[in-house]
């Protein structure tokens, strides 16, 4: 008589289950990347143009600058009301703790985005010595970036920073459209009286700075969105037109001797200020490089006149002001991939062209832009960032069609390689673990095509990108 082995039939299931594994994980692996699947649009997105535009909060946060100093000079009197986070009563102790004894602002135009640098001689007047000092970034360039950089002028090393006071969400109200105002006074309404109030930053020095002995510091930032269109409408070849907004004075926590802005223009364009202030004039001190200022004794959140200057452009000035990720992991770790979708709102800000848009335009544009002529304001490919470890990247549009072919360049970055194609619509299967998508500032242009210059509060594009990660 024969027993039966408990250990053989124990092995049998094993086997059993891991070819089934297998199988599954092997089908996974050869099926279709389910792009369609976990592709997903909102028809529903609207973005108010008038209020992404900085410039047109430049008025704004001269008056939010104005009114903070009075907060500030005034802390504690009677009948004075400090923020509520009591930021005028810190900047009032504070004032007699730095003395500038020079800044110059460096802007470097007409990049996307641009660089903005701050170098500063400072002072200290505090008996105790000074280990930290405030920084003040106007409203209408903190709601461009995301933080500053503050760099030691003899180390060279990073300094640390923090954010004391972000700014507050912007207020169609306070909104002073250029060109159409750009001579008007700003209305002073009191619904505007704190929401342009200037992000404000603690820098943390490597050192305490003795008493009347200095340091030298470098701020620096980039403003993402610095372009507003000049031209209302453009004819095919016509040169493109951009104002940048900026204020004539360098706001401050202290009280400075001296202080100057200076443009570094790129290349060769037409550089004009639309302004009647005053004091908003350049002087080309050399070639390419204009100098507004120098401005002597300037008192602490000083904001100077609001200064609008037109500069040839033949960008595109597209930016992303909403961004979805749907991400969707499997049960079975043997299933599939773990599919990410990331959705951007694309607005392209140029200025419109007039006529109908076709292929005969499309090939006008390309001569256009062989020539360094106008006409490159339409957006007709992007540089997307991959990890390394993407491959089988798939291109399409939102009816399927396949896109044109992509290069691409691996060494990008070390974590990183850059994809070059003629459309917006995207997918890619990661073949290992892997490392996060980049974030949408990390993506230079983003296209459906070729994208025309949008319509004022209408037009925008849309785009998706999906990857597998297991």
């Amino acid at each position: 008589m024969y027993g039966r082995n408990p250990g053989l039939g124990g092995y049998t299931l094993c086997l059993a289950l891991f070819w089934v594994l297998a199988i599954i994980s092997i089908g996974a692996a050869v099926a279709d990347d389910g792009v369609e699947e976990y592709t997903f649009w909102d028809d529903d997105v609207v973005v108010d143009i008038d209020t992404e535009r900085s410039i047109n909060f430049l008025s704004c946060a001269c008056y939010g600058l104005s009114e903070l100093r009075e907060v500030a000079l005034r802390a504690g009197a009677p009948g004075i009301e400090d923020t509520p986070d009591g930021l005028g009563e810190r900047l009032l102790r504070s004032r007699g703790n730095w003395q500038i004894l020079s800044a110059t602002r460096h802007v470097i135009l007409p990049t996307q985005p641009v660089h903005v640098s701050h170098l500063m001689v400072l002072k200290c007047l505090r008996q105790e010595g000074c280990n930290d000092f405030l920084f003040i970034l106007p409203f209408h360039e903190a709601m461009q970036t995301n933080g500053i950089t503050a760099i030691d002028g003899d180390s060279k090393s990073t300094l640390q920073v923090k954010l004391i006071r972000d700014i507050a969400r912007v207020k169609n109200d306070c909104v002073h459209v250029l060109p159409d105002d750009q001579y008007q006074s700003f209305k002073d309404d009191a619904t505007c009286r704190d929401s342009c109030y200037p992000a404000v930053y603690q820098v943390q020095l490597e050192e305490t700075i003795q008493p009347e002995a200095t340091t030298k510091v470098r701020v620096e930032y980039y403003l993402g969105k610095p372009y507003s269109p000049w031209q209302s409408r453009l004819k095919l070849g016509e040169q493109q037109r951009v104002a940048f907004g900026i204020t004539t004075l360098l706001p401050s926590a202290y009280h400075s001797i001296s202080q100057k802005t200076r443009f570094i223009v790129m290349s060769e364009l037409n550089i004009d200020v639309e302004s009647l202030h005053v004091y908003a004039t350049l002087t080309e001190i050399a070639e390419n490089i204009f100098l507004c200022g120098p401005f002597e004794k300037v008192e602490l959140l000083s904001s100077g006149e609001p200064m609008v200057l037109t500069i040839d452009c033949n960008d595109s000035l597209e930016y992303i002001p909403e961004l979805h990720k749907r991400i969707s992991v499997p049960m079975c770790p043997f299933s599939g991939h773990i599919q990410i979708a990331e959705h951007y709102v694309v607005y392209n800000d140029a200025s419109p062209v007039e006529g109908h848009f076709s292929l005969e335009t499309l090939r006008e544009i390309d001569r256009n832009e062989d020539n360094h002529r106008g006409g490159g304001n339409f957006v007709t490919y992007m540089d997307a960032l991959f990890p390394q470890q993407a491959s089988k990247l798939r291109y399409f549009d939102d009816i399927g069609n396949n896109a044109r072919a992509y290069l691409i360049d691996k060494n990008a970055s070390h974590n990183y390689k850059s994809v070059h194609v003629g459309d917006i619509w995207l997918a890619a299967q990661l073949c290992a673990a892997a490392s996060e998508v980049p974030a949408a500032g990390r993506m230079e242009d983003i296209v459906h095509g070729a994208v025309p210059p949008a319509e004022m509060h209408t037009e925008i594009k849309k785009g998706i990108r999906i990857y597998e990660n297991r």
